[in-house]
Protein backbone atom coordinates (compact mmCIF):
# COMPACT_ATOMS: atom_id res chain seq x y z
CA UNK A 1 0.00 0.00 0.00
CA UNK A 2 1.50 3.23 -1.05
CA UNK A 3 0.87 6.58 0.95
CA UNK A 4 -1.61 8.10 -1.49
CA UNK A 5 -3.88 4.63 -0.54
CA UNK A 6 -3.57 5.36 3.29
CA UNK A 7 -6.62 5.32 5.28
CA UNK A 8 -7.27 5.97 9.24
CA UNK A 9 -9.57 4.55 11.07
CA UNK A 10 -10.57 5.63 14.85
CA UNK A 11 -11.67 2.83 17.38
CA UNK A 12 -13.76 2.90 20.32
CA UNK A 13 -15.37 1.57 22.96
CA UNK A 14 -17.09 1.11 26.21
CA UNK A 15 -18.28 4.54 26.40
CA UNK A 16 -21.14 3.40 28.54
CA UNK A 17 -22.43 7.41 27.77
CA UNK A 18 -18.75 9.01 28.18
CA UNK A 19 -17.68 10.77 25.58
CA UNK A 20 -14.41 12.51 26.93
CA UNK A 21 -13.45 15.63 25.52
CA UNK A 22 -9.68 14.31 24.52
CA UNK A 23 -11.54 12.10 21.95
CA UNK A 24 -12.00 14.74 19.88
CA UNK A 25 -8.38 15.20 19.67
CA UNK A 26 -7.33 11.83 19.70
CA UNK A 27 -9.55 10.77 16.36
CA UNK A 28 -9.04 14.03 14.67
CA UNK A 29 -8.58 13.28 10.92
CA UNK A 30 -9.41 9.68 11.37
CA UNK A 31 -11.70 9.10 8.25
CA UNK A 32 -14.41 6.84 9.73
CA UNK A 33 -14.71 5.78 13.26
CA UNK A 34 -15.94 2.22 14.68
CA UNK A 35 -17.43 1.99 18.01
CA UNK A 36 -17.20 -1.99 18.86
CA UNK A 37 -19.68 -1.72 21.95
CA UNK A 38 -21.18 -0.86 24.95
CA UNK A 39 -22.16 3.14 23.26
CA UNK A 40 -24.53 4.21 26.35
CA UNK A 41 -26.98 6.13 24.29
CA UNK A 42 -27.12 7.69 20.63
CA UNK A 43 -25.78 10.75 22.07
CA UNK A 44 -22.37 9.78 22.02
CA UNK A 45 -22.74 8.44 18.00
CA UNK A 46 -24.08 11.89 17.22
CA UNK A 47 -21.02 13.73 18.94
CA UNK A 48 -18.80 11.52 17.60
CA UNK A 49 -20.05 12.20 13.91
CA UNK A 50 -18.98 15.48 14.48
CA UNK A 51 -15.47 14.11 14.14
CA UNK A 52 -16.09 11.34 11.05
CA UNK A 53 -18.50 8.98 10.00
CA UNK A 54 -19.64 6.39 12.72
CA UNK A 55 -20.04 2.62 12.59
CA UNK A 56 -21.08 0.86 15.76
CA UNK A 57 -22.01 -2.44 17.13
CA UNK A 58 -25.98 -3.08 17.59
CA UNK A 59 -26.61 -3.63 20.97
CA UNK A 60 -24.88 -2.45 24.18
CA UNK A 61 -22.10 -5.15 23.99
CA UNK A 62 -20.06 -6.88 21.51
CA UNK A 63 -21.01 -10.46 21.10
CA UNK A 64 -20.12 -10.82 17.50
CA UNK A 65 -16.54 -10.74 16.27
CA UNK A 66 -16.47 -10.66 12.35
CA UNK A 67 -12.62 -10.73 10.73
CA UNK A 68 -11.76 -11.69 7.21
CA UNK A 69 -8.18 -12.81 5.41
CA UNK A 70 -8.21 -16.24 5.60
CA UNK A 71 -10.46 -17.07 2.80
CA UNK A 72 -11.84 -19.62 4.78
CA UNK A 73 -15.84 -19.39 6.50
CA UNK A 74 -15.83 -20.19 9.81
CA UNK A 75 -18.66 -19.81 12.35
CA UNK A 76 -17.92 -20.50 15.71
CA UNK A 77 -18.58 -20.19 19.76
CA UNK A 78 -16.51 -19.79 22.54
CA UNK A 79 -18.98 -19.64 25.19
CA UNK A 80 -21.04 -16.51 24.24
CA UNK A 81 -18.76 -15.17 21.84
CA UNK A 82 -19.88 -15.69 17.87
CA UNK A 83 -16.57 -15.62 15.99
CA UNK A 84 -17.19 -15.34 12.48
CA UNK A 85 -15.20 -15.32 8.60
CA UNK A 86 -17.74 -14.76 6.14
CA UNK A 87 -14.84 -15.85 3.56
CA UNK A 88 -13.71 -14.52 0.65
CA UNK A 89 -16.73 -13.04 -2.07
CA UNK A 90 -13.45 -12.37 -4.22
CA UNK A 91 -11.36 -14.47 -6.86
CA UNK A 92 -11.77 -18.08 -6.05
CA UNK A 93 -8.63 -18.83 -3.97
CA UNK A 94 -7.28 -22.04 -2.29
CA UNK A 95 -9.97 -24.53 -3.80
CA UNK A 96 -12.86 -22.35 -1.70
CA UNK A 97 -15.95 -21.67 -2.71
CA UNK A 98 -16.79 -17.61 -3.39
CA UNK A 99 -18.79 -16.85 0.30
CA UNK A 100 -20.50 -14.41 2.04
CA UNK A 101 -22.64 -14.40 5.88
CA UNK A 102 -25.85 -13.56 6.78
CA UNK A 103 -25.97 -12.44 10.51
CA UNK A 104 -29.10 -12.85 12.00
CA UNK A 105 -30.27 -11.17 15.37
CA UNK A 106 -33.37 -11.92 16.86
CA UNK A 107 -34.15 -11.26 20.73
CA UNK A 108 -31.00 -11.02 21.89
CA UNK A 109 -29.38 -14.28 20.29
CA UNK A 110 -26.82 -14.01 17.00
CA UNK A 111 -27.01 -16.66 14.16
CA UNK A 112 -25.04 -16.84 11.00
CA UNK A 113 -25.52 -18.62 8.23
CA UNK A 114 -22.74 -19.17 5.66
CA UNK A 115 -23.97 -18.35 1.62
CA UNK A 116 -21.89 -20.07 -0.87
CA UNK A 117 -21.61 -17.59 -3.91
CA UNK A 118 -21.94 -19.09 -7.36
Amino acid sequence: MSDSQTRVVGLISDTHGLLRPGVHEALTGVELILHSGDVGGSGILDELRLIAPVQAVFGNTAHVVVFGHTHRPLVSRLGNQLFVNPGSAGPKRFDLSPSVARLTIKSGKAEVKIVDIP
